[in-house]
């Protein structure tokens, strides 16, 4: 994980999803891809299959600041509803993953949103979805 504590990433997902067409539409281009059906390998070997496709980008932004990691995101997009003009898309997000150590020396992140955030997530046609994880660093021995 890099310094920030969030990480904040747009997902298209869709059976039918062909994520070469949306990067086109888009303009812009993805973190990640996958199409439904296709495999892939995961850190251990282990062989997946996709059960429906994806389309993500995630925010390169390192900050504390949510807004930072958003504007960033939403930056990249003309100010129009972009997720209906997208075929083949059944659902759009925009998830919030928070991963913190509880032992660390803050406990608490602040999960401010501005006006303009708002507006821009609201322009581009999608929901936004927080995730929060917590682990416990080990010891050295």
């Amino acid at each position: 994980m890099n310094d920030s504590p969030f990480m904040v990433t747009l997902y298209f997902r869709g059976d039918n999803l062909e994520p070469d067409v949306i990067t086109k539409q888009l303009g812009v281009l993805p973190t990640d891809t996958r199409r439904k059906g296709e495999e892939r390998h995961g850190k251990q070997g282990r062989v997946y299959t996709n059960r429906t496709g994806i389309w993500k980008l995630r925010a390169a932004t390192v900050s504390n600041e949510l807004s930072e990691h958003i504007e960033e995101l939403t930056s990249k997009f003309k100010k129009e509803k972009i997720v209906s003009d997208i075929m083949c898309v059944e659902e759009a997000f925009i998830d919030v993953f928070l991963c913190y150590d509880r032992l660390g020396e803050s406990d608490s992140y602040c999960f401010e949103l501005t006006e303009e955030n708002i507006r821009n997530i609201s322009l581009l046609g999608v929901s936004v979805q927080f995730t929060v994880s917590s682990y416990k660093e080990l010891e050295e021995m």
